[in-house]
């Protein structure tokens, strides 16, 4: 998987299949800054006082 802060079409936190490029999932979340740990993708929000925690298989919060 592949996950990107948002796209041209979309600002919003998403994940993508890294053979095919095909979107998995969209959050509600936008944000700027990725990381990645424990399963857990978290998200520097973009007015950059928020962070959130996404499940990487889902784009839920957790």
């Amino acid at each position: 998987m592949v996950y990107v802060s948002e796209t041209v079409e979309d600002p919003h936190v998403q994940a993508l299949d890294a053979a095919t490029g095909t979107k998995l999932w969209t959050s509600t979340v936008t944000g700027s800054a990725l990381r990645l740990a424990g399963g857990v993708l978290y998200v520097t929000g973009k007015d950059k006082e928020s962070l959130h925690a996404l499940d990487t298989a889902t784009g839920a919060g957790t």
